[in-house]
């Protein structure tokens, strides 16, 4: 039995539902009971994509696939988190796991960007450096509230979670539009999603006012 096919038909499978699933989250009625059951059933379609990727990476040798699982995986989660826990009061082992391990993967991804760009893959050194520098801000945020435990203001929660939720949504379309568009750039398929995503989320935070 070929258990690389198996996890990648699955990853494609759970990739495909994650873009179906969250475009609905963005359609639908914020807070709505419909919203919240659609966004968790998006939140595990992206946490079976993390885990076939891990898989897949490892099998295949691919520590590039399995940065950016990661990534979009981080994404998701603290997305979620952010909606469920509006005021740390108290730092669990959760919260410590959270920061600590997608911090290091952020950290690895912008040392090999670096290194990528001094070799001369420019194309992947920039790639690197963005979604690392992405994370890694991201991270500081993460430390901020869950470690240093300061005070957010009553709609920054919001924020996250949509800015975060977001982010997810363009890691996964990301992910399709490298298996699938092959007439542009590779740094522009990988870059473009970002750059509308980041157009929606100042349309939601001025929407909301956040």
């Amino acid at each position: 039995m070929d258990w690389i096919k198996i996890a990648l038909v699955i990853h494609v499978a759970s990739g495909a539902l994650s873009l179906i699933t969250g475009l609905l989250v963005f359609i639908l009625q914020k807070g709505t009971a419909f919203h919240i059951r659609i966004g968790k059933l998006y939140f595990w379609c992206m946490t079976i994509v993390f885990i076939s990727s891990i898989y897949v990476s490892i099998a295949k040798n691919n520590l590039f696939l399995l940065l950016i699982g990661f990534f979009s995986f981080y994404l998701v989660f603290s997305g979620i988190e952010y909606s469920k826990e509006r005021t740390v009061t108290k730092t669990s082992v959760k919260h410590y796991l959270q920061v600590f391990s997608f911090a290091s993967c952020f950290i690895i991804m912008l040392l090999l960007g670096i290194y990528a760009t001094f070799k001369g893959n420019m194309a992947l050194g920039i790639i690197l450096l963005v979604f690392g520098g992405i994370g890694a801000s991201l991270s500081l945020v993460d430390v901020k509230y869950y470690i240093l435990k300061r005070p957010r203001g009553s709609l920054i929660w919001m924020k996250d979670h949509i800015g975060r939720m977001t982010g997810s949504y363009i890691a996964a379309f990301t992910a399709f539009a490298v298996n699938n568009i092959q007439f542009l750039p590779t740094v522009v398929i990988w870059l473009l999603p970002t750059l509308i995503g980041t157009g929606v989320i100042i349309y939601y935070n001025k929407k909301y006012k956040l």
